[in-house]
């Protein structure tokens, strides 16, 4: 059509699709074998075919635009005519058949073969992973389009109760089939088409509305995916303070039979009962129960290593000596084996004294993370905290002289900021001092090329440096200062 070719499939893309290239391709082998391929009449059983395979939507759209009147066509036809129409349909749409049938046992009460039929085929499109190869434009995703009908068949006959429960398979059933998988999340999003029917049998349920909410938790509890994320709708809903009290009561008790030790549980259990907690405290809020939750927090983060949303909740009520101290604990517990969450205390501590103002314990802190993890964005945030109380020039010289020697300065008698109460960090196997890239990276940061030279001089031949620091780098520095440098250092990049 118009000089360009034009597909048309039964496929779910329904063109430019990889039948069509097939075609084109097998076309293109019979032309170089010079086999002859005949033009298709108009009357070709193919071509009819797929003309009788175009949607719905399709057909209703060429009927609206040639005005027909569908209605008045049916209402023409006698009985038989209508019931041989039918015939002819479901010869074309088998699965038509299957519909009038399942609605027909559904009319009479009958849930157990559909129920029985869709929990087959669930376990049948989940066996197979999906995957796609991007390269060549191939894969597989598995449909779930009939599922998500025959769920909805079901809530339309007023089955939301058996839809829910094959809600509780279909999550387990995809979410191995998603961990199976490799793709860009087809394989989720196909499972994820089915949630909006559960979701609303949940509404339509039979289950009073605080086990609604448990169920709802107990699925996102269970989503290692977020395939089921829609169903946290629910819980953002407005519900009757009882039911909400009912339901953190019922959480809380499962809470307290969890094992209670951390070392007993390691990460995964930890994450898992936070994420359980999490939901509480959400319902003890909606309950109007939040004089619960700061003490529910501070038994969690004793048992549960979880001191980052306490201190977020005492920060929120602007209780900073209590976050504070929280803080100084967590740290304490957590900084051998989580460090990643030591630090994120360290920052929220930071966050409270910069509130305050406290300008010296801010440097203090900024230069304790510089030492611990050497870096220009404590150097220059410790700077700027520094001069507000003009300490910046011994800071500096003193965190200059630890990234040579590696000798903290944090006892010293000329360190000039408060102590931070932590304890001094602890030195990685990997530092290495001098240490050449942070030197000639404060240096280029600082403007100082002579510096940048003079590290640059010093540094053994094959030096590491790291991340971001690179030879292009240090001559754009020099180039004004010491252009004959400068070209050195690219002529040798170069050869």
């Amino acid at each position: 059509e118009d000089g360009l070719p034009e597909s048309d499939c039964s496929c779910p893309y329904g063109y430019s699709c990889k039948h069509a290239v097939a075609v084109i391709l097998e076309y293109q082998e019979q032309m170089k074998k010079n086999t002859s391929v005949p033009k298709a009449s108009a009357d070709n059983e193919i071509l009819m075919r797929l003309n009788e395979l175009d949607d719905d939507e399709e057909i209703l759209s060429m009927a609206e635009e040639e005005d027909i009147d569908i209605d008045e066509i049916l209402q023409a036809k006698t009985k038989k005519q209508l019931i041989e129409l039918i015939h002819d349909i479901i010869g074309h749409y088998p699965e038509i058949a299957q519909d009038l049938a399942d609605k027909k046992r559904l009319d009479s009460g009958d849930t157990k073969t559909l129920v029985s039929r869709i929990r087959s085929e669930i376990r049948i499109i989940s066996e197979e992973p999906g995957w796609q190869n991007y390269w060549d434009g191939d894969g597989f995703t598995p449909d779930y389009s009939h599922v998500r009908e025959k769920l909805e068949m079901l809530l339309e006959g007023g089955k939301a109760d058996e839809v829910l429960a094959l809600g509780e398979e279909l999550l387990t059933a995809g979410t191995s089939q998603v961990a199976m998988s490799h793709d860009d999340g087809e394989t989720d999003l196909e499972i994820a088409s089915c949630v909006p029917v559960i979701t609303e049998a949940l509404e339509k349920s039979s289950l009073a509305t605080a086990d609604k909410i448990i169920w709802a938790v107990d699925v996102i509890l269970k989503d290692e995916y977020s395939l089921f994320d829609q169903v946290g709708e629910f819980l953002s809903k407005k519900h009757k303070k009882q039911e909400w009290s009912i339901a953190a009561d019922r959480l809380l008790e499962r809470l307290n039979a969890l094992i209670s030790t951390i070392q007993e549980r390691g990460f995964k259990g930890n994450h898992n009962r936070d994420r359980l907690s999490d939901w509480i405290i959400h319902a003890l809020e909606h309950a109007g129960r939040t004089d619960e939750i700061i003490p529910l927090c501070e038994r969690e983060a004793s048992k549960n290593g979880s001191y980052a949303r306490l201190v977020k909740k005492l920060f929120e009520e602007n209780r900073y000596d209590d976050a504070e101290r929280w803080i100084r604990e967590g740290v304490r517990v957590v900084e051998k084996e989580w460090p990643g969450v030591a630090y994120g205390l360290r920052d929220m501590l930071l966050k409270i004294r910069t509130e305050q103002k406290d300008w010296p314990m801010v440097a203090a802190l900024e230069a304790y993370e510089f030492i611990n993890r050497p870096s220009l964005q404590p150097y220059n945030k410790c700077k700027t905290a520094a001069k507000k109380i003009d300490a910046w020039q011994a800071v500096r010289a003193n965190l200059l002289s630890y990234l040579e020697t590696g000798k903290s300065p944090l006892a010293s008698k000329n360190w000039p900021l408060p102590p931070t109460g932590f304890d001094d960090p602890k030195k990685s196997p990997y530092d290495h001092f001098p240490n050449f890239h942070m030197l000639i990276e404060i240096a280029i940061d600082e403007e100082k090329p002579d510096r940048v030279l003079f590290w640059y001089d010093k540094q053994p031949q094959h030096y590491y440096r790291g991340y971001g620091l690179t030879d292009d780098s240090i001559a754009t520095a020099v180039q004004n200062h010491s252009p004959e440098r400068a070209v050195e250092i690219w002529r040798t990049m170069a050869e």
